[in-house]
């Protein structure tokens, strides 16, 4: 696996490299309730806008220290 680090939309950068690949897994998890109920989460948006299959697994499984800041395909 590769690491890619990136700045822009998160949602749409996932999407596009994606293209290249068989499927997506994205660790998911929710930092602000109110805004993440509104809008979604990435890993929501990503879920719903995927032409491929996505797998979202709890942050809390995919990352014990809670730190992301790289999307991993």
């Amino acid at each position: 696996p590769k690491t890619l680090c990136r700045s822009g939309s998160a949602m749409e950068d996932i999407l596009i490299e994606s293209q290249r690949h068989q499927w997506i897994v994205i660790s998911a998890h929710r930092k602000f309730l109110i805004k993440d109920l509104v809008l979604g989460t990435t890993a929501e948006r990503v879920l719903r806008h995927s032409a491929i299959p996505v797998l979202a697994v709890p942050a809390d499984s995919a990352n014990p220290s809670g730190a992301s800041s790289a999307v991993r395909l």
